[in-house]
């Protein structure tokens, strides 16, 4: 459907040599008018089908395509500058990467509890981090009973947690380059835009925070998330 998944002009259908109807790959020799049974796909799978014709499914599936094509061109631009700031670290004693994400909650279990605790359990939030310096890797973890994944605990986490634990491997780090989702109720909102304004100030570096495109945020934290649960 397009040259190439990296270059604007082709994912924003600007591209001349780019095909933009499905009906082209399906071929002439299809009978647009023949009925189908197809399932509608939402947010998942629902068991009711529908009857249409293969033009019908064409004719949506090219009103879907630029907005496919949107996303897919976002993704790709953003994990290409996430490899590129990696690969640029070596010999930048003063640059870090770092990823970081709020994992599921963990729930507390006890091995002597009574038959009643099993309805009262509690849990913890875990917000994890993995840090990319010169040639080495880091992973930390912090534990909290605040069980909210907000703006607020980013914040917190992030000043007088990770930062206080990243200085004590990297005395020289100046640059912090951060990499979250897109969840706007943590990560993509006017206050960490504002954590960003200040960094000397709150944070006593330079921050560069970037957001990966929706649903595309997975990474190594996910790993240290299932490391961590996996050792409790």
């Amino acid at each position: 459907m397009c040259c190439d998944t990296i270059i604007a002009k082709c994912m924003l259908s600007e591209c001349d040599d780019c095909m933009s109807d499905v009906k082209i790959i399906l071929g002439e020799g299809c009978n647009y008018d023949k009925k189908l049974k197809w399932k509608k796909i939402e947010n998942k799978a629902i068991s009711a089908e529908n009857c249409t014709t293969l033009h019908k499914i064409a004719s949506q599936l090219n009103s879907l395509l630029p907005g496919l094509k949107h996303t897919v061109l976002s993704k790709e631009l953003k994990s290409a500058y996430f490899a590129t700031c990696k690969e640029s670290l070596i010999n930048l004693p003063n640059k870090v990467v770092m990823q970081i994400d709020f994992a599921e909650n963990y729930t507390l279990t006890e091995q002597d509890a009574i038959q009643s605790h099993y309805l009262s359990k509690h849990q913890v939030t875990i917000f994890t981090c993995y840090v990319w310096h010169l040639d080495k890797v880091y992973s930390f973890d912090v534990i909290s009973d605040d069980l909210r994944h907000s703006k607020v605990s980013v914040r917190v986490f992030m000043q007088h947690s990770l930062l206080f634990e990243l200085k004590k491997i990297a005395h020289h780090v100046d640059q912090l380059f951060v990499f979250s989702n897109n969840c706007a109720g943590q990560f993509k909102n006017r206050y960490t835009c504002s954590n960003v304004c200040f960094p000397k100030m709150d944070f006593y570096m330079y921050i560069e925070w970037n957001i990966f495109a929706a649903r595309h945020g997975k990474g190594a934290v996910d790993g240290v998330e299932g490391s961590v649960k996996r050792t409790v």
